[in-house]
């Protein structure tokens, strides 16, 4: 297996399993959208931690051994399809995801990181996408996910040089969100934290911002309001003042 799904209490662990440079291989992709598609029904789940095995990699990229044959073949139009497919898959699950960055983030690593809500990476790890340097460009959603993340000008910057940089570069340039010794350590620690909050509110907070980002104002106020109101009669809603007002820590069931 290239991909393989592990859980721990309400976390779903995605690990990128073909060390040592857990390329993101035709197999990887395939067996990647499998496991989001089960994550994607998964409401037993509130927080997915994304990690590469070993520790030398996330994930390097694409395997260019399959180039040839996607030249020869026709084929770049079906990987693009694919790979925005599996990035839109990711960035819309109802959990939180969090890639943790134990190695290189290359290429459709890093897209893959991208299309993940927040990303911790070791102080030592290179991220880029350096697909400019191949004489192509990202085509697992990373363009549209970098531009998010750093704005227009910084996108351009990395993807038309196709530079690499350290963990504290990309977090200054708000490529990454936080740089730690032990990023998967960091991960499930702040997945814990959020799976111990109400879980009706996390997902709702989610499906709120994805729709925003999808749609626009108009319909982020129709879809907000609607979450807004419902949250106001969930039992973890009434729990929480109960316990502030009792001054003792509240126990949630995680139901609407």
């Amino acid at each position: 297996m290239a991909i393989i799904l592990e859980t721990e209490g309400a976390i779903g662990i995605v690990r990128l399993a073909s060390p040592p440079l857990n390329l993101l291989s035709n197999k990887a992709k395939d067996e990647l959208e499998s496991v989001l598609d089960t994550l994607g029904g998964r409401e037993d789940l509130r927080a997915v931690v994304v990690v590469g095995e070993g520790e030398k990699a996330f994930c390097a990229g694409a395997d260019l051994k399959e180039f040839p044959e996607r030249i020869r073949l026709g084929m770049a139009g079906s990987v693009w399809d694919q790979g925005h497919r599996m990035s839109e898959r990711l960035s819309s699950l109802p959990q939180v995801t969090i890639a943790a960055l134990n190695g290189v983030a290359f290429g459709g690593g890093l897209e893959v990181a991208l299309a993940c809500d927040m990303i911790i990476a070791g102080p030592a790890v290179r991220l880029g996408l350096p697909e400019v340097k191949r004489g192509i460009m990202p085509g697992n959603g990373g363009i549209q996910k970098l531009i998010e993340r750093v704005g227009r000008h910084k996108a351009i910057e990395y993807l038309v040089t196709g530079k690499t940089v350290l963990a504290e570069e990309a977090l200054k340039d708000g490529l990454v969100d936080r740089v730690a010794s032990e990023p998967l350590q960091a991960a499930m620690e702040l997945a814990r934290e959020i799976c111990s909050l109400p879980g009706v509110a996390v997902t709702a907070i989610k499906r709120v911002v994805l729709t925003y980002m999808a749609n626009g104002y108009s319909s982020y106020y129709s879809t907000g309001r609607e979450w807004f109101e419902l949250l106001h009669q969930t039992e973890d809603c009434r729990e929480a003042l109960q316990a502030f007002f009792e001054k003792r820590e509240p126990h949630f069931s995680h139901r609407r």
